[in-house]
């Protein structure tokens, strides 16, 4: 299993973002190439996906891409917000007679045939005193478009309660917010002593948008959403024991997600539901610190797309989807960044009870997480899997990170490239291991824990089929079978 490194095409030109060094195309001939937002799109998807597939010995079917979220239906008629009319100041001070006008303005708008509010230039302080736990903030109907101008600033006032939404979307439907900037009041935080955002028992609940209880139809596009003491978009259905319940229908785009406290978006029982062209980073405070995190218990996630999207130093990790079905995750940049402590769970992860699609994405680590070195990981925890959850993994790159999987559902890994780490499989119950390539040259690497130091491939009791794989460069054939156990 020595030898050159495996053949690698070269790298096809693009801009690179701060703190992302430019992974070459390292993919076999079969693979493709197509950086986050450029080429790829629906027409590369719709031809790859209506390739036939080799027969499938782990009995894995095609993935059926999850449908898009439908967009709002909202009427043309746009009125320009009147300051002076509605108390409202444009200094970021009154928050309190601001957030009370913005809203006397949206159902004045509302109630008089408008359907879209445009907010010119300006920082527009926003908070009212509702509870002792809650600050209050704007409040969007059905049917209504909030229109920010670029240079337009929501500044939420210093608080000392846990609980806020700066924007909030509450069991309604059709609704946009785009433009402009939602900023938190992460850095003057008022909190209880002894407590700060990364210590103490305290709930981080203040969020900047929440889409709650089975809204539909919800557009947030080409807005930066920073600094909240919780997560930038709350996206949450009511729990119930006795029925799954999803808000649904919900398309972010264009964003930027940065620097807030739990995660960039929380997906707490959602249903078509679509985060692209996105930047999400410096997540990092109060667990779980995910730029993506699908978690609801008791309620539905279902059919999610995250693609073309650049995650970048996110101190829990990138996507962690621990209840979703049909979550695809593709085309997105996942860079660690340059951490100052270690991060929890590295970039891409999923549960058991889970069936994911993780395609064409480019991972970088430069340390390593609670779990190791690991871009693609899996978690043996949640409930038990039905038969048909599978997991599809294919046509990565991975630069100083590697796999692990395992459980009992199906998987298909294939064209993946690894380089500067390993591929491990531990009691899997059915594994398709075509096309891959795993180099694993460089010196002993403290952050890889022993004895894989320079391993490529590691099996413990696994079941399936390979074929096709390289080793630093080498063809190399593990004697992988359906009915028996492997480990090498």
């Amino acid at each position: 299993m020595s030898g050159t490194r495996a053949h690698r095409r070269a790298p096809r030109s693009r801009a690179a973002w701060s703190g992302w060094l430019v992974l070459g195309c390292l993919v076999a001939a079969s693979a493709r190439c197509s950086p986050s937002g450029e080429g790829g799109g629906a027409a590369a998807d719709a031809a790859h996906d209506a390739e036939t597939p080799p027969a499938s010995p782990c009995g894995i079917a095609v993935p059926t891409r999850p449908p898009e979220p439908a967009r709002p239906r909202l009427g043309a008629s746009a009125v320009q917000l009147e300051p002076e009319r509605w108390g409202v100041s444009l200094d970021g001070t009154h928050p309190s007679a601001t957030t009370e006008g913005l809203n006397q303005a949206i159902q004045w708008a509302k109630a008089n045939g408008h359907h879209r509010l445009v907010l010119p230039a300006g920082t527009y302080g926003i908070g009212t005193d509702d509870r002792a736990d809650y600050t209050g903030g704007l409040v969007l109907p059905s049917e209504f478009a909030l229109e920010l101008h670029a240079d337009a600033v929501l500044a939420l006032k210093p608080t000392s309660t846990p609980y806020y939404c700066m924007v909030r979307i509450f069991g309604q439907h059709d609704v946009l917010i785009t433009g402009g900037r939602l900023r938190g009041d992460r850095a003057a935080h008022r909190w209880p002593p002894g407590v700060s955002l990364s210590g103490g028992v305290v709930d981080v609940e203040g969020h900047g948008v929440c889409v709650e209880k089975q809204s539909a139809r919800v557009e947030l596009s080409h807005v930066v959403i920073e600094d909240m003491i919780g997560d930038g978009v709350l996206i949450v259905a009511d729990a119930s024991p006795a029925e799954d319940l999803s808000t649904t229908d919900v398309w972010i785009h264009h964003a930027e997600l940065a620097n807030n406290g739990r995660q960039g978006v929380s997906i707490v029982g959602g249903e078509r539901v679509l985060i692209e062209d996105s930047f999400l980073h410096d997540t990092n405070g109060a667990a779980p610190q995910f730029g993506v995190d699908i978690e609801g218990p008791r309620r539905r996630d279902r059919d999610i797309l995250i693609r073309r999207n650049r995650f970048f130093q996110n101190y829990g990790g990138d996507v962690i989807n621990t209840g979703g079905k049909n979550v695809w995750v593709e085309d997105n940049d996942c860079d660690q960044g340059a951490p100052t402590r270690r991060q929890t769970d590295g970039p891409i992860g999923f549960w058991r009870n889970t069936s994911n699609v993780i395609r064409r994405n480019r991972i970088r680590m430069s340390r390593g997480t609670a779990n190791g070195l690991y871009g693609i990981y899996y978690y043996d925890v949640g409930g038990a899997p039905a038969a048909s959850q599978t997991h599809v993994i294919e046509d990565n790159q991975l630069f100083r990170a590697g796999f692990l999987v395992r459980g009992p559902s199906p998987y298909r890994v294939a064209r993946n490239v690894v380089d500067g780490m390993y591929f491990w499989s531990e009691a899997t119950a059915c594994l398709e291991l075509v096309d891959n390539q795993v180099s694993n040259l460089r010196p002993a690497d403290p952050e890889i824990s022993w004895p894989l130091s320079g391993r490529t491939y590691r099996f413990v009791d696994t079941r399936g089929a390979a074929s096709g794989n390289l080793a630093n460069g080498e063809p190399v054939e593990f004697p992988l079978r359906l009915d028996a156990s492997y480990d090498f």
